[in-house]
């Protein structure tokens, strides 16, 4: 039974998903102890809102956990049936523990397991408080601008042409040049297919796609990439160049600027990382002080026989 009727959908699922998650917290509770669970309210004035053989629900108990919950569920239930149905679940969450506590469920290895690793995580949640600031977002944008800001591109396509010599290739250059645009393309490409020799770009018709300064610097040498870079206008063509497989040339495709993000498309992932930094800090610094006074010690010899693909049920 949930806290609404099957037909609701989504709604139905989240709340018997927060039921579950109540369910496993308190059987978690009950791990390690074989006493009775005792009511936060036994012994106050808190109106009783149910019984459950001698366990009680309270009224004010009750109310805490429905101010807990998201709005749309405190909405949900402002239906007087819809509340009938939530407590009727918390009954039922009740009558389980019991049974599951009668059954010695708390001491099964995978409930403890469950406990610890529940623990951890709220120990981490606990000592891991505190985001970071707006000024500290915008600090880390100032000084990782350079890191952040994407770089100046332009988009060429070029004709390696081995071993032919340099009066060849500029003879093939002022040919080019006293073509106009769209018949200056057509014979670019005709000679990217009959002569050139780099094999990475003559499939795609010598395009090498959007790339750097540095980046062309690396493929072909600083004289290229000053040969790239000089370009201005779509369908302009170098002068050749030198490499260490031939001259080179060049035509331009596009240009396309350097770009500095503003900071308020970026504050957010600026302030998921600072987050997670500091967390990770602080999960260090934890970890580091209680092994110091834990006195932690691995046997090698014993590691040695682990065997591989073992994992922790701790690790949250």
């Amino acid at each position: 039974m949930g806290y609404i009727t099957p037909s609701e959908g989504k709604y139905q699922m989240r709340l018997k998903a927060l039921g579950g998650v109540a369910v496993f917290g308190a059987c978690l509770a009950l791990s390690g102890c074989g006493a009775k669970t005792q009511n936060a309210d036994a012994g106050t004035s808190a109106e009783i809102l149910a019984t459950v053989g001698d366990d009680r629900i309270t009224l004010d108990q009750v109310q805490r956990e429905l101010e807990a919950q998201p709005d749309f569920v405190r909405a949900r239930l402002s239906d007087p049936a819809r509340r009938r149905e939530y407590v009727e679940h918390l009954i039922r969450n009740r009558l389980l523990l019991e049974e599951a506590r009668r059954l010695h469920l708390q001491d099964s290895p995978e409930v403890r397991a469950g406990l610890e690793r529940l623990l951890i995580q709220q120990l981490l949640k606990q000592q891991t408080t505190g985001e970071p600031t707006e000024a500290e977002a915008q600090a880390w944008y100032d000084a990782h601008l350079t890191e952040l800001s994407r770089p100046e591109r332009v988009q060429v396509s070029l004709i390696e042409f081995g071993a032919a010599t340099r009066a060849d290739v500029e003879k093939e250059v002022a040919r080019l040049r006293a073509l106009k645009e769209p018949v200056r393309r057509e014979a670019f490409l005709t000679l990217v297919q009959n002569r050139s020799t780099h094999e990475g770009s003559r499939s795609v018709q010598g395009d090498i796609g959007p790339r750097t300064r540095e980046e062309i610097t690396q493929l072909f040498g600083a004289d290229a990439s000053q040969a790239a870079f000089s370009l201005t206008d779509a369908g302009e063509i170098s002068a050749p160049v030198m490499t260490a497989k031939g001259f080179v040339i060049f035509r331009l495709t596009a240009r396309q600027p350097a770009q500095v993000p503003a900071f308020a498309s970026e504050k957010a992932r600026i302030l998921a990382r600072l987050s997670t930094e500091a967390r990770s800090r602080k999960l260090e610094a934890i970890t580091g002080a209680l092994r110091d006074k834990a006195k932690v010690s691995i046997n090698d010899t014993a590691l040695e026989k682990l065997g591989g693909g073992v994992s922790s049920p701790l690790v949250p």
